[in-house]
C-alpha cells in the first residue's frame, strides 16, 4: 500500500513516501478527479 500525505488538496501537491509507479498514478488520478478526495479514497482502497 502507498503511504502518502495531502498538503493542499486546492494546488494538488502532494508529499509522497514511495517513488513507485503506483505513488505516480495516484497523484495523476488526483489530478484528474480535481482532487476530489472521496474519489482518490476509494481509488487507494479497491
Amino acid at each position: 500500500m502507498v503511504e502518502f500525505i495531502f498538503v493542499s488538496p486546492i494546488t494538488s501537491k502532494a508529499v509522497i513516501n514511495s517513488c513507485t509507479n503506483e505513488s505516480v498514478l495516484v497523484l495523476d488520478y488526483w489530478k484528474r478527479t480535481g482532487n476530489d478526495l472521496e474519489s482518490i479514497w476509494n481509488f487507494i482502497s479497491n
